[in-house]
């Protein structure tokens, strides 16, 4: 089973926290979800690495998905 965590306003956005599924095979991301923000947006983690849309989730993955934090 593969979860999928939102951190700050991204769970507002999406209406939850964190949620799970269960994969018969290896998806990209963004066909496992539909993410109603754009990439550059945000900061996909995938385990312990940067992850993108397009990277390739398995049913064991633990994915994060953050706002990009800017400071001054």
């Amino acid at each position: 089973m593969a979860e999928i965590k939102f951190l700050g306003y991204l769970s507002e956005k999406v209406g939850q926290e964190n949620f799970q599924v269960i994969l018969e095979k290896p998806a990209p991301l963004k066909e496992i979800c539909l993410l109603p923000f754009n990439e550059e947006d945000v900061l996909i983690l995938i385990g312990q690495k940067k992850g993108h849309f397009d990277s390739v989730i398995e049913d064991k993955s633990s994915v994060t998905i953050m706002p990009i934090l800017s400071g001054g």
